[in-house]
């Protein structure tokens, strides 16, 4: 009989090790959305990139503007306009909405990919691509 209570104390411990709130199922299915998510980001990150590199070797060469605020302003273009060279860099199924500056040289964005938002701030003075 001891041995009976003891297989079921042990079997509970385990069924519970794996699908109870801290278990194997629960961490790899927080695992995988966390790295989703980095994919999502990382794939942001180089498009805001390759336009911000674009934008700056086209402008130095011919000697247009280069300053902090038209590079932001032309992003901000960029991410309004879906037929620009910066939606083909994302990958299909990536809309991005809310676009505005703010202090003259941030980009404010957001991304929807499959149901989820991420925001996002381009500044352009460390030309990197922050999310909140």
């Amino acid at each position: 009989m001891n041995f009976i209570v003891a297989f079921f104390i042990l079997l509970g411990v385990q069924i519970s090790m794996v699908v109870g709130q801290n278990g194997i199922l629960t961490q790899a299915e927080n695992a995988a959305t966390l790295n989703q998510s980095a994919i999502v980001e990382e794939q942001i990150e180089m498009a805001v990139f390759a336009e911000t590199s674009t934008y700056l070797q086209n402008n130095v060469i011919d000697g247009g503007d280069t300053s902090l605020e038209a590079l932001a302003e032309y992003m901000s273009q960029q991410m309004n306009d879906s037929s620009s060279v910066f939606f083909t860099s994302l990958p299909e199924g990536y809309y991005i909405t809310s676009v505005s500056i703010e202090e003259g040289t941030k980009v404010r964005f957001s991304v929807i990919v499959a149901g989820v938002t991420y925001d996002a701030v381009f500044d352009a003075e460390t030309q990197t691509t922050t999310f909140e």
